[in-house]
This record gives structure tokens, C-alpha cells and sequence, in this order.
């Protein structure tokens, strides 16, 4: 008997659900016979690159994720009074409900589309003519699914500090199906997230990423050397790799508070290696990247990242039109938050004084001025690996090299690592604010951290910290 799935923007999507249905409960408005859609190798990559599609959209990594409400979070832009961006900004979340839904809606839409990858490629090994491909479609595929459920953790879910005490629960979604999904326990959540990031590194285990450096896999006329490659392993670090693997179970663990774990983790990628013994992942590479002006977003050092075609147009819509800004001048950003080194290269070469019709000065990131071949959105770069290891290692002698070679790379000067957790909390603050400004990742150590407003670097008076986004109504009676 044939079997219906949804494909791409059908499941889960909210304007397909009425307001008396539950979100969780997954009910297909287009249908395609899993016959036609798992018929051959290039109609399940694309029914994997549709997922990736789906992450781009603008209602999460595409932009509202990596630089603009998440940010806005974070109190990293200037708002306009009585907008979506001010309600985001003061954390008054009753007053964009339809915008943080839609964040809801549009992630577990992406887990719904993974879900039917996963379960089709099990029933349908046949079309596939090397196992290499089928192990890394579903290691992909159960990575992406972990990592997006620890997303709608770190938006929806408890401050980790205060998961014991209770707080909202979430679903972890493994199936397609018109049942209601269950929520379950803060413990049990990161349990099957850890399971499916385990299973897909297993799967991932002849990734090209590990026998290739992620520049040969990059590059067009490097890649054409490698004898009978497929065209689908090209530039793994724009898709969920065996190291993105990896990096987010470091972020997971960390989160959790398993610090053991979240430092061996983080410390894999970091010592992974070339077949010439040459780094995978080289921090040292920032330097020509920001100075040379051709890698603004730091794509030498992404793990993993969403390449976007259309990032010139978002870089001239949100930042270069002056929509996403910091001061009229260098005050904010140069002196308070770099502390006006004039050697730092984040503070000389991403940030710049745009000056509009009117007499009207605002002071704006150029990160996203991407040239043609870094048009990648980071999803976690190397740097974060960094301060996961630091963080989490028991002795801070160890990683000190870590710290220090972070720092020349940015052209800062040493600085010894503090002892006690509330003193490195504060420096990893510090450093942190400037290294991932605008992608998306401040808000979620705010929340980790609790912070209270005091270390919310340019909050507004009127802010109240609350890290916990509301679930959607159709969710609060499960």
C-alpha cells in the first residue's frame, strides 16, 4: 500500500492549523506518495535540501535567529519605539505573539520535513546505490533534528539553573503523526537529543569532512581533483557535518551542565586535523580574513553555516539601509563594548559610520557584506569552541594557550584567565559580546548564565530579563 507524507511547507505549518488544533500534532495539508518522493538518490537529497531551504527562511536562521530578533534579545541594536523590535528588546513577548509563534511553528515544521526523511530512507534503502550516501543523508538528518529541538530548548524551555524548579516542557518529535506529541521532562529531553547527535556521528563516520580539508571540499577546482567524489559531499561545512555534529553536542552538554563531556567535545574539533597534519579548523586564519577584507563572516572558521545567495540583499535591507544599528557614532561599540584598543581587528575592520539623507549617522556592522563565496550565515564557529573548552575545563592552566591564542587572533592583548566561575563568567561575557554580534548566540549565554541587567551590556532601563519565550497557546493545555 502506498503512503502519503507531507513534503517541505506542509507539515506543521501554521497557516495550515486552525485555532483549535494542537501545533504538536502533525497533520498533512499536501500529501505526495512516498513512491514518487523517495524514488531515487537525487529526490531524497532534495527532500534534504528542502530542509536546509526551510532553515534559511527569514523566520529563523535566514534572519530573525542569526542577527535580528534574537539580537534584539540581546539589546545589541537600537529600537524604534512601539515596534516589534522594541517589544522583543524590553522581552515583552505578549506583544509580538504572532512573530514568536511563528519561530515555533516554522522549527518543528523543519523537524516534521527531517522526520519524514528519516523514516522514508529506512523504508526505501533500495534507491540508494552506496551506503555511504544513505549513512550521511540520515546522520544529517538526525543531527539537524537534534540540533533544531536544542534550539526550541534554548528559546522555550527553563533557564537551565532553574530546570529543577520546574518551567515549560517541550516535545521531542520523532515521527510523523496526527497524535499529539507528548512534552516531556528537561532531562529526558537532552537524553534523545544526545541519542540522535550520537547516532548521526556514528552515521557520519565517513564524512569526506574527515579525510578532506573543508578549503578542497570549498573550492570548485579543488573539489573537481578528488576522484570520484559526488557532488553532494561539496562544502560539508554549509551542511551538518561530522564536526557541526560534534560542536553542537559540545553546546548541548554545556548547556546541561556536563562540563566533562562539553570539554571533550569542544576539544575534538579543535585538535582535528588534515591527512597532512595541517589543522581542519585554523582560528589563525581570522587575521587575513578581517584585514584582507574578503571574509567578513569568518567562513574559515564555521563549523557549520547556511550558505544564503540572497545575503547581499539582507546585508543592504537590515544593515547598510541603516534598519539594524548601534549609536550614531563609534561611542557604543568602539569605546564601551571594544574599549577603543585600535588593534582589535572586529573593532577596526566589521564595524563602520554609514551617514544618511537627512543628516541622520548610524553606526553598522559590515559582517554580512559577504563576497560571492562566504555567503554563509555561521551556525557555530570555531571561536565558540573555544570558550566551551575554557569554560568548561577543570583547570584553566590547560587552556590557557586556548585563551591566549583566541586573543592574539583578534589582536588583543594576553590577559591571564581569572580564577573563580563568577570572574570567567564575566570575561567569557566580555569577549563574547564582541566576537558574535550579529549571529545570534548572546542571547542564549544571557539565558544560560541568568543574567540579571546589570550584565546585559546596553539594555534599556526598561527591561525586565525574561529568557523564556511562551509557548503558543495551542500548547499550554499538554
Amino acid at each position: 500500500m502506498k503512503k502519503n507524507i507531507s513534503i517541505l511547507f506542509a507539515a506543521c505549518s501554521i497557516l495550515m492549523l486552525g485555532s483549535c488544533k494542537k501545533w504538536l500534532s502533525i497533520s498533512p495539508k499536501i500529501e505526495m506518495s512516498t513512491d514518487k518522493v523517495f524514488s531515487s538518490e537525487q529526490t531524497v537529497k532534495d527532500a534534504l535540501s528542502g530542509v536546509y531551504v526551510l532553515m534559511k527562511d527569514q523566520s529563523v536562521y535566514g534572519q530573525d535567529l542569526s542577527y535580528r530578533y534574537i539580537d534584539n534579545m540581546a539589546s545589541l541594536w537600537e529600537v524604534t519605539s512601539a515596534s516589534m523590535d522594541e517589544s522583543f528588546n524590553l522581552h515583552q513577548y505578549n506583544k509580538v505573539t504572532p512573530q514568536v509563534d511563528n519561530i515555533y511553528g516554522k522549527l518543528y515544521n523543519a523537524i516534521a520535513n527531517l522526520n519524514n526523511i528519516i523514516e522514508n530512507i529506512e523504508l526505501n534503502k533500495s534507491v540508494f546505490k552506496s551506503k555511504d550516501l544513505y549513512d550521511i543523508i540520515k546522520g544529517e538528518s538526525l543531527a539537524l533534528r537534534a540540533f533544531l529541538h536544542f534550539d526550541l530548548m534554548r528559546l522555550y524551555g527553563p533557564v537551565p539553573s532553574k530546570a529543577e524548579s520546574g518551567g515549560p516542557k517541550l516535545a521531542y518529535v520523532e515521527n510523523i503523526s496526527k497524535e499529539i506529541n507528548v512534552p516531556i521532562s528537561f532531562e529526558e529531553y537532552k537524553t534523545r537529543i544526545l541519542r540522535d547527535l550520537h547516532e548521526a556521528q556514528l552515521l557520519l563516520k565517513n564524512d569526506p569532512l574527515l579525510f578532506y580539508s573543508a578549503e578542497a571540499l570549498r573550492s570548485p577546482s579543488e573539489f573537481a581533483k578528488i576522484a570520484n567524489m559526488n557532488e553532494f559531499f561539496a562544502n560539508r561545512t554549509s551542511r551538518m557535518n561530522y564536526y557541526a555534529a560534534k560542536s553542537i553536542e559540545a553546546r548541548v552538554n554545556l548547556w546541561y551542565g556536563d562540563k566533562p563531556q562539553a570539554y571533550e567535545a569542544a576539544m575534538e574539533v579543535i585538535n582535528a586535523k588534515n591527512a597532512d597534519g595541517t589543522r581542519k579548523f585554523d582560528i589563525n586564519k581570522t587575521r587575513n580574513a578581517l584585514i584582507g577584507k574578503t571574509d567578513n563572516l569568518l567562513v574559515c572558521e564555521q563549523i557549520f553555516g547556511l550558505f544564503d545567495y540572497n545575503l547581499p540583499n539582507k546585508y543592504t535591507l537590515s544593515f547598510a539601509n541603516g534598519q539594524l544599528f548601534n549609536g550614531k557614532n563609534s561611542d557604543k561599540i568602539v569605546k564601551t563594548m571594544f574599549g577603543n584598543t585600535g588593534t582589535d581587528i572586529r573593532e577596526l575592520y566589521l564595524w563602520e559610520k554609514r551617514d544618511y539623507i537627512g543628516g541622520v549617522s548610524k553606526f553598522i556592522t559590515n559582517k554580512y557584506n559577504s563576497s560571492a563565496m562566504n555567503r554563509q550565515i555561521p551556525i557555530i564557529r570555531l571561536s565558540e569552541l573555544y570558550f566551551i573548552a575554557i569554560e568548561s575545563s577543570a583547570s584553566k592552566s590547560t587552556v590557557q594557550p586556548l585563551w591566549d591564542e583566541y586573543r592574539a587572533t583578534r589582536y588583543i592583548a594576553p590577559k591571564t584567565l581569572p580564577v573563580g566561575e563568577a570572574l570567567l563568567r564575566s570575561e567569557i561575557l566580555i569577549e563574547f559580546r564582541k566576537e558574535f554580534y550579529a549571529e545570534g548566540q548572546l542571547f542564549y549565554l544571557y539565558k544560560r548564565y541568568n543574567s540579571p541587567k546589570s550584565e546585559i551590556l546596553f539594555a534599556s532601563a526598561l527591561l525586565s530579563p525574561n529568557y523564556v519565550l511562551p509557548l503558543p497557546k495551542t500548547e499550554l493545555g499538554n
